[in-house]
């Protein structure tokens, strides 16, 4: 599992550093890992599963005085600079909800190495109008979203 983190600041420069194991007795080249790993976002056989929830804890320790934006995420508070933390391989999901005047949208993205796919659901604006209501479907929206997401998803994956 590869550890990728990358700092970044309003200036345009950036610092990428990722970290990653080998298994015991295994010796693979570091640039041929990288490539294939970091930049292909490929899996490579022999490397250590990194302890991710302990590390993004000891991070979180780390940087205390950071914004966490959340887990994989950090902005300092004054001044310019951030940092993400990402692993491969990885899900990242999102979703996003937008409120128009006649539709309300929510929309799951979903990202894995080089593999996407998002699914809208929908409902009329209208419905949102009580706020509890709203609170409801807009659950059932994200709910279904998400179901159709990973239904595409698991369809375009292939396991060997």
């Amino acid at each position: 599992m590869i550890l990728q983190i990358k700092k970044g600041a309003q200036t345009g420069m950036s610092v990428d550093l990722n970290f990653w194991k080998y298994q015991k007795g295994v010796c693979l080249d570091n640039a041929a890992v990288y490539k294939k790993a970091c930049c292909e976002q490929e899996e490579v056989g022999g490397l250590e599963i990194l302890p991710i929830g302990e590390i993004l804890e000891r991070i979180a320790a780390s940087f205390a005085g950071w914004i966490p934006l959340d887990r994989f995420h950090y902005e300092k508070k004054e001044g310019a600079g951030s940092f993400q933390i990402s692993t491969i391989p990885h899900i990242h999901y999102n979703a996003v909800i937008h409120r128009a005047k006649t539709q309300t949208k929510a929309t799951s993205f979903m990202r894995f190495g080089r593999g996407w796919a998002n699914r809208p659901c929908q409902c009329k604006t209208a419905q949102l109008a009580d706020k509890d209501t709203a609170r409801r479907l807009l659950q059932e929206l994200l709910q279904k979203s998400i179901g159709r997401v990973t239904a595409d998803f698991l369809r375009r994956t292939y396991y060997v």
